[in-house]
């Protein structure tokens, strides 16, 4: 059965995406590239910069091999 993580809080997702990747094991490089956004996007991402894109943030998900629950 595949690991459960719950990401909330889209206002601030950084310290969450950041916390999901780790415990995955996965650097920045391969879920920004799946995203199709490069690795300085997701550092900004997950230093809590705004103005992050919604497509790739939408991508993100999957990415790190998420499923989204709305």
């Amino acid at each position: 059965m595949p690991e459960e993580s719950t990401l909330t809080g889209w206002s601030k997702p950084g310290g969450p995406v950041r916390g999901i990747r780790l415990s995955k094991g996965l650097g920045q490089a391969a879920p920004a590239t799946r995203a199709k956004g490069a690795r300085s996007w997701l550092a900004r991402v997950e230093a809590g910069h705004r103005g992050a894109e919604p497509e790739l943030l939408l991508r993100l998900p999957a990415a790190l091999d998420l499923t989204p629950v709305l």
